[in-house]
Formats: structure tokens, sequence, C-alpha cells
């Protein structure tokens, strides 16, 4: 899908080993794009259940921030954030050793999004990186359909302005251990 290729990330995936998560879309006219910035680990509730070869994070929808208040209200409108407050995403890690990896080592597990009380599995490629620090990192990124959540993109502008279906979610942890 290289309709995403216009989006840049916050953390160039080559040097920097930020935490966000980042939800890009767009519209007829533009793209949009909401932000969180992961500064501090409380912000987000991680799970690495390594028995399972599960990672599991619980992103807290109003941390998200775009560049346009408006634009702020109508998503938390669409994702029915006052009634699901947290958007869900596990990684089915399957057959992939997250504790002794090569350096940029690429697999391409299930991942089950949990948004506005729906979910959804998609496969997808994620890498796995050693920080500059030595911490473990994972960077991902999820394409999905609005669709596939029940969710109909709002009319902006008395229908002017048309919120496309598809979205990208893409994410950048340190894990510990």
């Amino acid at each position: 899908m290289k309709k995403y290729s216009q989006f840049s990330t916050i953390a160039d995936k080559g040097s920097n080993c930020a935490d966000y998560i980042q939800i890009n879309g767009s519209t007829n006219v533009k793209h949009f794009r909401f932000i969180q910035e992961l500064s501090e680990k409380k912000e987000l509730d991680i799970k690495w259940d390594k028995k399972f070869n599960l990672l599991e994070f619980k992103i807290p929808v109003n941390n998200f921030k775009s560049t346009n208040r408006k634009m702020d209200e109508d998503f938390m409108e669409l994702i029915k954030a006052d009634e699901y407050p947290y958007i869900q995403i596990t990684i089915h890690v399957m057959n992939a050793q997250l504790i002794s990896f090569v350096n940029d080592t690429v697999f391409y597990p299930e991942i089950n999004v949990q948004l506005a009380g729906k979910s959804h599995s998609y496969r997808t490629s994620v890498q796995l990186r050693r920080c500059q620090d030595q911490s473990n990192h994972v960077f991902g990124e999820v394409h999905l359909n609005l669709d596939d959540f029940d969710l109909e993109p709002p009319l902006i502008f008395f229908g002017l302005v048309k919120v496309k279906k598809d979205v990208l979610i893409n994410f950048a942890l340190t894990l510990s251990d």
C-alpha cells in the first residue's frame, strides 16, 4: 500500500528510538496526523507476555494531538472516545525470540486492533531493533479501514471535505525486560 508514502514518522527509523504512536489519514483536500509522543512509559499500558509471545499496548485516545483543534474533536467523536477511551493493539509474535534477536529483525505477525468497541486482525511487518542505549525497540505500522470497525468518517463543511476510510497507525516502542 504505497498510498501512505507521503506520511513521515516522528522518529527516523534509521537512527532515532523515540517512543510514539501516530495515526495518519487523509481527506479529499489534505492529509492529517494525530500524534502521541511517549516520553514516559506510564502514558501507555504496555504488557509483554513472553510466555504466550504477546505484546499488547493500550493507547489512551485523549492523548492524541493534531494541529487542528476542530479535527481533534471530530476524531474523538468518530472513534467514540467517551465510550471507548483506549485503542488496544495486540501483536501475536509467534516463533520470534524477542529476548535475543538480531538487530533489525523483521517479522510478520498477526496484529489485532481494538477500536471503538470492535476488533479486527491484520498481518503486517514489524521491525525489532537494538537502540544505542541497548534497549530493545519495536517499530511497526498497521493499515486499516474504518469500515472494519463500523465507523463512518465525518463529512466536514457540509460534505465538501470527506475523510477517507483508509488509516495508517505507526508505532515505535521500547520494550523493557
